[in-house]
């Protein structure tokens, strides 16, 4: 963001920052109806819109709308995430450390 769209690094704080505080914020708000669905439905949305909104973060050139589509984006992730931990505690206790594990080690393998 801060090589193709802005140069100052003040208004980039301004544009990147409030992201994470409101999409923290909207996700349980959200997350309320999304539970009511099949986790996989609500899963397989987050998953399609995600995937939608960060190509047109990436192909923004506007800072108030990259900010925009960042924080829907941001929100959509995190609901993603509570969705797939609903479903994560739906499963029985035997085979539920398995999953959870080989979870951790997918989403650290993806940091890297």
């Amino acid at each position: 963001m801060f090589n193709e769209i802005i140069n100052d690094e003040t208004l980039a704080m301004f544009v990147y920052a409030p992201s994470g505080f409101i999409s923290l914020y909207l996700s349980p708000y959200i997350g309320r109806y999304v539970d009511k669905l099949h986790p996989m439905i609500g899963i397989t949305i987050s998953s399609a819109l995600g995937s939608l909104i960060t190509w047109f973060l990436i192909n923004t050139t506007d800072p108030f709308l990259f900010a925009s589509l960042l924080t829907l984006d941001l929100t959509i992730i995190t609901i993603g995430h509570l969705t797939f931990q609903n479903f994560l505690s739906r499963i029985t206790i035997k085979h539920r450390g398995k999953l959870m594990g080989f979870r951790t080690v997918m989403v650290d393998f993806g940091a890297i």
